[in-house]
C-alpha cells in the first residue's frame, strides 16, 4: 500500500471511494457517536470489482485482528457521481469500539 503525498488515505482506500489521490482529500466520510452506537457512512465506487472495503471493529486497540462481527452494513444510502453511499455501525452495547474501513485488493 502507497500514502499518496499529499492526503492521509492509502491509494487503495483513494481507488474504492472514488476520489483522486493526487488531489487533497475532501470530506468524504462521515462519523456519528450516539446513543445507539458508532456509524461510518462512506462513498464507494461498486463498478470497481477488483478491490473491497469492509468496515471492521475492536473495542480495544491492543486486540489483532479487527473483526466484522458485531458490524451492520447499510448499502446504497444515496450516490455521489459513480459512487454509493453505505455505511457499517457498531452498537453502544460495549464500554467502548473503534471503527475502521480495511482495503483488500482481488
Amino acid at each position: 500500500m502507497h500514502w499518496k503525498p499529499q492526503g492521509r488515505l492509502l491509494n487503495l482506500v483513494e481507488y474504492k471511494l472514488g476520489t483522486h489521490p493526487l488531489e487533497p482529500d475532501s470530506l468524504v466520510m462521515t462519523t456519528e457517536h450516539s446513543a445507539a452506537g458508532l456509524k461510518l457512512t462512506y462513498p464507494h465506487v461498486t463498478t470497481r470489482t477488483d478491490a473491497s472495503l469492509t468496515p471492521v471493529t475492536v473495542s480495544d486497540l491492543s486486540t489483532i485482528p479487527w473483526v466484522t462481527t458485531g458490524v451492520t452494513v447499510e448499502s446504497d444510502l444515496g450516490a455521489n457521481g459513480n459512487a454509493t453511499f453505505q455505511s457499517g455501525a457498531v452498537s453502544a452495547g460495549s464500554a467502548q469500539a473503534f471503527l475502521r474501513l480495511e482495503a483488500q485488493r482481488f
